[in-house]
């Protein structure tokens, strides 16, 4: 959000994204819902919005991004989809 309003700042906490959440405007929350190559909740939930998301596009390959502070739980949300999509996990460089 900020970062397209021109205003950089680090990830937050999964915590604090929820807070700032909760208290953005209507019109900061079009902006945040008008999202629409998002996939976030559980292993389940991001697999069905990734199928989703390659149906809509006709695309057949993505790139994944996370958004989240803590490296740890940005690798394990990883892992997560690359199982959900029967995937073996790969070395990073």
């Amino acid at each position: 959000m900020w970062l397209r309003q021109g205003r950089p700042a680090p990830i937050p906490s999964v915590e604090d994204a929820e807070r700032l959440i909760r208290g953005l405007s209507p019109a900061e929350r079009a902006v945040v819902d008008d999202t629409t190559s998002r996939a976030i909740g559980g292993p389940q939930t991001v697999h069905a919005g990734l199928l989703d998301l390659l149906e809509r596009t006709g695309t057949d390959e993505l790139m994944i991004t996370s958004q989240l502070a803590d490296p740890g739980a940005r690798a394990r949300g990883l892992e997560h989809i690359a199982a959900a999509f029967e995937l073996a996990p790969q070395p990073v460089a």
